[in-house]
C-alpha cells in the first residue's frame, strides 16, 4: 500500500488504500436536516490552519452507521463561513443551501481535515447497534497561533512538540519504537 493525497472538491483527503474514500455528494435529505444543530468546527477561524485531523476506519462505515457529515470549502472565511459565524439566522441560512459530503470509508481509509472545517457526525441509523471505530490523529501546524484554539490535546506531556510526522515514521520503523522517548508520561 502506498499513502497519497488526492484533492476532493476543494479539501485534501489522504489515503492508505489504492482508491480514495467515497465521499457521498448526495446524502439524505434526513442528514441535511441533521446539519442545523450539530455543525461545528473545532478550532476557530485564523489565517494558519492550526490542526489537522485523520480518521483512520477500523471497519467500513456507512451511511447508516453515522458518517461524518462534511461541508467541504468552510474552513476559509469566505461569506457563507462568516454567515455560518455571524448568528443564528445567518446559520440558518448558510447550512440550508451549504454544499455535503458524508465520508464513506471501508477499513484502513483515512479522512485528513483542517479543524477550521465546518462538520458533524450523522446519527447512527444501523441495526444491531453497528459502531463506528476509528483510530484518531491531532497533527498541530508549528506556524500556527495555537495559544487559544479551544480544543485540549490529549498528547502525553512528555511527546509535547518534541517529534514531527517524519520523527514518528522512523519510530515505527526503528527496532525498538519511541525508545528514545520513553512513555511520555514524564513532562
Amino acid at each position: 500500500r502506498r499513502t497519497r493525497a488526492r484533492r476532493h472538491d476543494g479539501e485534501t483527503t489522504m489515503t492508505a488504500r489504492r482508491r480514495a474514500p467515497r465521499f457521498d455528494a448526495d446524502p439524505p435529505s434526513r442528514f441535511r436536516r441533521f446539519i442545523g444543530g450539530a455543525a461545528r468546527r473545532d478550532t476557530p477561524f485564523q489565517e494558519s490552519p492550526p490542526l489537522f485531523t485523520a480518521f483512520v476506519a477500523l471497519q467500513r462505515v456507512t451511511r447508516e452507521m453515522g458518517a461524518t457529515l462534511f461541508l467541504p470549502r468552510t474552513h476559509t472565511l469566505t461569506a457563507p463561513r462568516r454567515a455560518f459565524d455571524g448568528g443564528r439566522s445567518g446559520k440558518a441560512a448558510m447550512l440550508s443551501e451549504a454544499d455535503a459530503r458524508l465520508g464513506v470509508l471501508e477499513p484502513g481509509d483515512c479522512t485528513i481535515f483542517d479543524m477550521r472545517l465546518l462538520h458533524c457526525g450523522t446519527p447512527n441509523q444501523a441495526l444491531l447497534g453497528d459502531r463506528r471505530y476509528f483510530l484518531n490523529f491531532t497533527f498541530c501546524n508549528p506556524r500556527a497561533d495555537t495559544s487559544d484554539l479551544g480544543h485540549v490535546p490529549c498528547i502525553r506531556p512528555g511527546y509535547k512538540r518534541k517529534m514531527t510526522l517524519a520523527d514518528f515514521r522512523a519510530q515505527l520503523a526503528s527496532a525498538a519504537p519511541f525508545a528514545d522517548y520513553g512513555d511520555g508520561l514524564g513532562a
